[in-house]
Formats: C-alpha cells, sequence, structure tokens
C-alpha cells in the first residue's frame, strides 16, 4: 500500500490576510473600549463638579438641615473693637481715608 502524500506538520498556519484582519478587529474593540472609558470619566468628572459647586451653594441649608449654629452673629462691643483697629489703621497708613 503507497504512502499517502499528507500536509506536513499536521496543523495548518494562518495565511496573512486573515491574521491582518484579526489584528484590526481588535484595534477597532480596544480603541472603542478606550473611548467609552475616557467618556465615562469625563461624566463622573462633571458630576463631581457639579456636586462640589451645589455643597457650597447650598451649605446654609445644610448647615440648617443638620442643625449647626450660624455663628455670624456680632455683639456690639466686638463690632465696636472692630471699628477702633480699623481706625487706628488708617490713621497709621491712610489717613485721606479716615473720613470715609
Amino acid at each position: 500500500m503507497p504512502k499517502r502524500q499528507g500536509k506536513k506538520g499536521g496543523k495548518r498556519k494562518k495565511s496573512h490576510t486573515s491574521a491582518s484582519h484579526t489584528s484590526t478587529s481588535t484595534s477597532t474593540r480596544s480603541s472603542s473600549k478606550s473611548s467609552s472609558q475616557s467618556t465615562l470619566y469625563i461624566i463622573i468628572g462633571i458630576i463631581l463638579i457639579f456636586l462640589f459647586c451645589a455643597f457650597f451653594i447650598y451649605l446654609p441649608q445644610i448647615r440648617r438641615a443638620f442643625g449647626f449654629q450660624d455663628n455670624s452673629d456680632i455683639d456690639p462691643s466686638k463690632l465696636r473693637g472692630y471699628r477702633a483697629r480699623l481706625r487706628k489703621l488708617y490713621e497709621r497708613y491712610n489717613p485721606n481715608k479716615l473720613d470715609e
């Protein structure tokens, strides 16, 4: 019985055209993934900026909701002290503005 003339190596190698097609689809997939990932980071960044700004805009309401007191009450004696120090400062460095 004659020997069969078969293929050497048993496994067939892929041609160049299919390999380049596979690498192209892989790079397209990875660029699509990175694009969607960067979009996600941009959206998260915008949300964080919005929350940061909203915190400072609504700070008085937030303080009231949690029961923190507003410490901006200034009694008349403190106010007199502030004015006296300011008057001394103006007398020393800018006497022209003392009348204002």
